[in-house]
């Protein structure tokens, strides 16, 4: 019989030698290139994640500048002959070029789906409350929304009624679809 090496046994050498140690340095720089391989991912997913949220915050500060301008209107599928005209946070109906309404428009982008408030405005740019029934609340709509490309999707309740649940099922809820008019 040979002596050869017996499977499992660690290599010896002479004392001061480093073949005893030689697999363990083998795992050791093995698990070092390990981990100097997964900085560039973990770096890489950081940093794609950072991205994504701040683009999110940006995006979001963007839907009211988004929203600036007049706007066509057609309501639950057809044409309407009111314009909206988004001015800051007003919201005002016109029509005939006349203005009709105004609200004071909050959007609530970080919700899902995103939100929409419009307080109505009496002759002196205050919020309007009701005159009959629970006069503690204030006259507006509310409802979510949702931008298309160009256009802009909006489902309004009264505000008496409960929020609209989605743009994809309004309910009975009014439908409204904004495109480009002026900006």
């Amino acid at each position: 019989m040979s002596e050869g090496p017996v499977p499992g046994a660690r290599a010896s050498g002479p004392p001061g030698s480093d073949a005893g140690r030689r697999p363990a340095l083998q795992r050791a720089a093995t698990s070092r290139t390990r981990t100097w391989l997964l900085l560039p991912a973990a770096a890489l997913l950081a940093g794609a994640g950072l991205w994504y949220a701040l683009g999110r915050s940006i995006n979001h500060g963007d839907d009211l500048a988004s929203l600036q301008g007049e706007w066509a209107v057609s309501a639950n599928g057809r044409e309407a002959v009111v314009t909206i005209r988004v001015d800051g946070d007003r919201w005002t109906y016109l029509a005939g070029g006349t203005e009709r309404q105004s609200y004071r428009l909050t959007l609530r982008p970080d919700s899902s789906p995103k939100e929409i408030d419009l307080a109505q405005l009496d002759a002196n740019e205050k919020a309007a409350k009701n005159t009959v029934g629970r006069t503690d609340l204030l006259v507006g709509l509310h409802g979510v929304y949702a931008f298309d490309g160009d256009a802009v999707t909006v489902v309004l309740a009264p505000g008496v009624e409960p929020r609209p649940r989605s743009v994809q099922n309004p309910g009975d809820a009014q439908v409204l679809t904004l495109t480009r008019a002026k900006r």
